[in-house]
């Protein structure tokens, strides 16, 4: 499948490494961070796969749970409205719940 191609590149692996130094906290609940989620699901295509600003630093757990409830579904702007919905209402009932703001995510450049 596509997609999987563009995860296993040299690109990804050393751009994923270095969007988690630079954002080592979930996006939604400040716990460490472990996956580059993309914001809007490239579904193979290199140019939304790579598009400076289409990355978040997730958790596991809020990896898979919003890749089952947005990612799975048809990739359109209504899912990835609602997906950045869901993303800030969690993230500040998280913030809410720990007592802290968490930062806010570094955008970096895929090909440095």
């Amino acid at each position: 499948d596509k997609d999987q191609k563009l995860h296993k590149t040299a690109e990804w692996v050393n751009f994923r490494k270095r969007f988690l130094k630079e954002n080592p906290e979930c996006y939604c609940c400040g716990e460490r961070a472990t996956v580059v989620d993309h914001v809007i699901a490239s579904r193979g295509n290199k140019d939304v796969f790579e598009r400076t600003g289409n990355h978040l630093p997730l958790c596991g757990l809020h990896h898979n749970t919003i890749t089952g409830k947005f990612d799975s579904k048809s990739a359109n702007a209504d899912s990835a409205t609602e997906k950045l919905k869901y993303l800030a209402r969690t993230r500040a009932a998280s913030e809410e719940a720990s007592g802290r703001k968490f930062p806010s995510v570094k955008v970096l450049r895929y090909k440095a």
